[in-house]
């Protein structure tokens, strides 16, 4: 007898693993998206990379370089190619990303067989996500594919999963403060006796993800169509956190927490690429943001050197309000400030609660004075600022500071002059490299911004403690 229960337990476990395999297989055939046709050249796919004495590294009409502890891409022709040579430039940047993500939902889901049907979950649930995804961007996915190694095969469908990264960051945003994401960006207009200037600036923050500030990537767009455009975000993540086109029209993403969420909608992060890729005007770009159905609340600071204005986006997916200029500078942090959201118990929550207003309320202080013009290196000042409320003692890594030493990535562009200076790590107080959207490839060592002088005391406290250790 007990034989016989012995061997109806081993055909139930058989009949078992076979069900697993035909939910594996099953899910990724019937919901795993299929990418859309891509017709990529040969010399794409097998060409040598051609390297010059510079650094730069030659694909086709493409071209990658690193400089100053940043990578920077530059992407030419049809979107299946700009994808394909993002993937031969990139692939080993998406694994070492991945890599950070999976270890990640390892801590939270211990469990293997959790995280393996968590997988499954996901494919379904995001199945339909691709009808919100623009064409340009499902091929550049299918490009990236085919150049670029799938490290992670046993959770499913390559080409699916690029598409659930690229919600990320709205997965990230239900996050608690404490271990989700945190921004703060702003918009300054002065005007000297030597010119308008027109300076914006933002950062992303993100505790224990050292990885993502290591990694981050300037991709610099030439579409066939469109604006020539600049952003900054990672690899196999195909949209935009901040960014600027050659029209002067610069964009910052500032997570917000207002309002429903959607179950569905464009990432926030493609949504802010297009209106690079298609804005030449404030008015325009806010009508690219109206018309778009979005799963989170979120700010948007949209500028346009030509216009000379900064405006804010506050968008949840039933809503958009815009605020404009009333002074010579405008501020986002992670609440709306619309007199529109007054009522909004989330909205309230966040201000009262969070750090948002203690940085909103820095930021004001910092901002009200150009009497003597306001450049990148003054507004890389502000982002680096490590202090509260009058210039009140926080102590290192608070999260009521600007700079609570956890950024993620720090940018600060110059609409008139097309400039963008993005931080190395570590966070904020490394150097500021500077990128020039006229002349992408070239070194303008002259332009960057000195690492703050507290990355010298951090590098003296870590020898010591080394030679202690």
């Amino acid at each position: 007898m007990k034989r016989f229960i012995q061997i109806i337990v081993i055909i139930l476990f058989c009949f078992a693993g076979f069900a697993l395999a035909g939910v594996l297989w099953g899910v990724d055939l019937f919901f795993a998206p299929q990418p859309p046709g891509a017709d990529i050249p040969q010399e794409i796919l097998n060409a040598d990379v051609t390297k010059t004495r510079t650094g730069i590294r030659y694909l086709g009409q493409s071209y990658a370089f690193e400089r100053d502890g940043v990578s920077a891409v530059y992407l030419a022709g049809p979107p299946e190619i700009r994808g394909a040579v993002m993937g031969r430039f990139l692939g080993e940047a998406l694994e070492k990303t991945e890599a950070f993500f999976f270890k990640k939902n390892r801590y939270y889901f211990p469990n293997r067989l959790v995280r393996w049907m968590g997988a499954r979950y996901l494919t379904i649930r995001d199945s339909k996500l691709i009808t919100y995804i623009p064409l340009s961007i499902q091929k550049e996915m299918a490009g990236f594919t085919t150049t670029s190694q799938n490290a992670f095969p046993g959770l499913g469908s390559f080409y699916s999963r690029l598409l659930q990264t690229q919600r990320l960051y709205e997965s990230a945003h239900r996050l608690p403060a404490d271990a989700g994401m945190l921004g703060a960006a702003f918009g300054m207009i002065c005007h000297p006796a030597s010119g308008t200037q027109m300076v914006m600036g933002g950062h992303l923050d993100m505790p224990d993800a050292e990885p993502l500030d290591k990694n981050k990537v300037v991709v610099m767009v030439a579409p066939e169509r469109g604006y020539r455009y600049c952003f900054i975000g990672w690899a196999g993540l195909f949209g935009a956190f901040t960014g600027m086109n050659q029209a002067g029209m610069g964009i910052t993403l500032v997570p917000a927490h207002a309002g429903r969420s959607a179950r569905l909608g464009i990432p926030v992060t493609l949504l802010a690429r297009q209106v690079l890729a298609e804005a030449g005007s404030l008015e325009h770009a806010v009508e690219i943001i109206q018309n778009a159905e979005t799963m989170q609340a979120q700010s948007f600071l949209i500028g346009s050197g030509t216009e000379d204005a900064f405006w804010v986006v506050e968008k949840t997916p039933v809503r958009t309000v815009v605020r404009k200029m009333r002074k010579n500078y405008m501020i986002a942090t992670d609440f709306f400030q619309a007199a529109a959201w007054q009522e909004d118990a989330g909205n309230q929550a966040r201000r009262q609660s969070g750090p948002a207003l203690y940085r909103f309320n820095r930021m004001k202080e910092k901002l009200r004075n150009c009497d003597d013009g306001f450049d990148a290196e003054k507004a890389v000042a502000v982002l680096r600022d490590r202090r509260g409320e009058f210039g009140s003692v926080l102590g290192l890594g608070n999260m009521r500071a600007i700079n609570s030493l956890c950024a993620v990535q720090a940018v600060v562009m110059d609409l008139k002059q097309r400039i963008i200076w993005v931080s190395a790590p570590p966070h904020q107080i490394g150097k500021f490299v500077a990128f020039d959207m006229d002349h992408f490839s070239q070194n303008k060592e002259a332009l960057h911004i000195h690492q703050d002088s507290f990355f010298c005391m951090v590098n003296i406290m870590n020898i010591l403690f080394f030679n202690m250790g």
